[in-house]
């Protein structure tokens, strides 16, 4: 939710991205502390989906696979947040 982009859209659908002093954006509903999510997309979260305007659909991007590539990493959020 820091990227200008996805707090845009957050807030238009509803939401507000707040910086929680450490060290990630949240977001939470208009006038509401919840969810409190620091990830702007997920999957299945009925709540942020109707009140926070958190999109389940994937940011997408190719890379053409090298022959000197040997690792593919697929994380979440619990991955990346710290």
């Amino acid at each position: 939710p820091n990227l200008k982009d996805e707090r845009a859209r957050i807030e238009k659908n509803g939401g507000r991205v707040v910086f929680d002093g450490y060290a990630n954006h949240r977001v939470y509903a208009k006038n509401a502390r919840y969810p409190g999510l620091n990830m702007s997309r997920c999957l299945g979260d009925l709540m942020g989906h109707a009140d926070c305007g958190i999109s389940c659909e994937p940011e997408v991007s190719d890379r053409e696979l090298k022959p000197d590539d040997t690792h593919l990493l697929l994380c979440s959020d619990g991955v990346w947040e710290f």
